[in-house]
């Protein structure tokens, strides 16, 4: 169901509507029915993904997977369409493999280094750890001892202290 009205759709989101806010959010990062503002659609769609909205998460995935109001991070997006796959929200299937080939096509291939930074950077030691990363099996996860490279599945992430493939040590790299 889409609210019609955007006044009525704005007095919605305005009373903490979850789906309301989820859809004026959409709108104005359309710019369908509203002039196009993507801060105003940053704020709301974050606000309904926080509820657990779905469809925020899958939008809110396209502003941090494209840089639209925020800083690009293919990671965060990633994160936000995978959640949005879980509530098996339409279009989140699609979006989720179509980052994990970014992020894998934007891996530097570092023949038997594999680097992971704090920033949510790494390289791959091998074309098969690319590969993984393809797939969505091999992530750059944060946990409570900071960013590391994780063995993902359906039920649970492992962190890995080295390739899977290659046997490459995962080697943490300090921020300035």
């Amino acid at each position: 169901m889409e609210y019609g009205d955007v006044n009525a759709l704005k007095e919605k989101a305005d009373t903490g509507d979850t789906y309301a806010m989820a859809q004026l959010g959409i709108l104005y990062l359309t710019g369908n029915r509203v002039e196009q503002d993507h801060e105003k659609a940053f704020l709301l769609l974050q606000d309904a993904a926080l509820s657990s909205d779905g469809e925020a998460m899958l939008h809110l995935g396209n502003m941090y997977e494209n840089g639209l109001f925020v800083e690009r991070d293919l990671w965060t997006a990633m994160s936000l369409y995978k959640k949005a796959y879980t509530l098996l929200i339409p279009g989140a299937r699609k979006a989720l493999g179509n980052i994990y080939d970014a992020i894998a096509d934007s891996l530097m291939l570092t023949e038997g280094k594999l680097f992971v930074s704090p920033t949510f950077d790494m390289t791959a030691c091998c074309e098969k750890l690319r590969d993984g990363v393809r797939m969505g099996r091999i992530v750059l996860l944060e946990d409570a001892f900071g960013v590391g490279l994780f063995q993902s599945s359906l039920t649970q992430d492992s962190p890995l202290c080295e390739c899977p493939f290659c046997g490459a040590k995962v080697e943490v790299l300090e921020c300035d």
